[in-house]
């Protein structure tokens, strides 16, 4: 369970043009960590490729941006 005091860690699926800018902006607010990221484009230079991998990475949350 996330206490009050924890810091959200989030993963992004989709880190095209608009799924790159909403990261950005999450990560500046300071509101979560953005603990991972998984894009199946070689492009993205994304350390994950597919949804599975991503989920693996005991998130609290996904930002599906694709």
């Amino acid at each position: 369970m996330i206490q009050a005091t924890d810091t959200v860690r989030l993963g992004f699926l989709g880190v095209g043009w608009i799924g790159r800018h909403r990261m950005e902006a999450i990560g500046r607010s300071g509101v979560a960590e953005i603990a991972a990221v998984a894009d199946p484009s070689p492009e993205a230079g994304a350390p994950f490729t597919s949804l599975d991998e991503l989920l693996e990475q005991e998130l609290d949350g996904v930002v599906i941006a694709t």
